[in-house]
């Protein structure tokens, strides 16, 4: 076969038919493919110096919610900051479009425009105490949006509110801002997303149970909300004062308090009836530094 190939003309061997026989014979090498772009510049280094750069990742914990409306009948005033403080779970709120289909001169294909925003509900979690301050609030405020804690007979009132069984508040008297903080672990502020004219839409059912003794009560509460706005906060801005440090302190010290409650389950030896008065000492002792 290479006595025929040697006599084909010179301008076909040069041409594509050439570099086909060149291949089947192994007279040339197929070039191999280079790196791509992402592999020849990724070095996980500088991709470490970036992200130092940027003052860390973000931590999912270090947030705090802050509650400024005041039921009506709620008369633990500074306890609506403890309120805040107890939530140990929320969701910082996305945004999906509405879409409207139009066709741009009549006729012809359909395009899908932006009709409106859509905000989805923010669901929230609450640690409940034993002075029963969070569900006292929440109460409140449920029966300030309608008035359903009535006595005897359709015609008696809710003796908190004072509003008639099945009446609707006033909606400028139950709506509020909420904000929720996130923050880094030096204590600064990153950023505060604002829910504008939020109230609870939904306040979970409390389910109890002989069983959960490791496990400490949760509210569920699912707010609804006008819009949200968003802020960030320059590194010279995000300084907080002594209430910030105070706010991550708190959070730690409730976690960690979590953990030693979920440790006191009922001894079975005097080894483990140690083990819960020192457990029962180090929770105590978390809320008294």
């Amino acid at each position: 076969m290479k006595d025929l190939i040697n006599q084909l003309p010179g301008k076909v061997k040069a041409g594509p038919l050439g570099k086909v026989v060149d291949a089947a014979i192994g007279g040339k090498k197929k070039k191999t493919d280079t790196p791509d772009q992402f592999s020849k510049s990724f070095n996980i280094s500088d991709f470490k110096a970036r992200v130092s750069g940027l003052n860390g990742l973000m931590r999912p914990n270090l947030f705090g919610l802050v509650i400024t409306h005041q039921p009506n009948g709620f008369e633990d005033v500074k306890s609506v900051e403890n309120v805040g403080l107890l939530c140990n779970a929320v969701n910082i709120p996305g945004v999906s479009f509405a879409t409207s289909d139009v066709q741009r001169q009549g006729f012809g294909p359909l395009e899908r425009r932006v009709a409106n925003a859509i905000f989805p509900a923010v669901s929230a979690t609450f640690m409940l105490d034993n002075n029963g301050l969070v569900l006292e609030f929440f109460n409140f405020w449920a029966k300030e949006i309608s008035s359903f804690a009535h006595q005897m007979g359709d015609l008696s009132t809710d003796p908190d509110t004072g509003g008639s069984l099945g009446e609707v508040g006033y909606y400028e008297d139950y709506v509020c801002n909420i904000d929720i903080l996130v923050y880094d672990p030096t204590g600064s502020k990153i950023t505060k997303y604002t829910l504008v004219e939020a109230y609870p839409a939904v306040i979970g059912d409390l389910a109890m149970g002989w069983r959960q003794n490791d496990e400490v009560a949760e509210l569920q509460v699912q707010f609804n909300y006008r819009h949200w706005t968003s802020s960030a906060f320059k590194p010279a801005e995000a300084k907080e004062d002594d209430k910030a440090f105070n706010l991550l302190q708190f959070i730690n010290k409730v976690n960690g308090a979590v953990q030693v409650a979920k440790s006191l389950k009922k001894p079975r030896s005097i080894g483990d009836a140690l083990n819960v008065i020192n457990n029962g000492e180090t929770l105590l002792g978390m809320f008294n530094k």
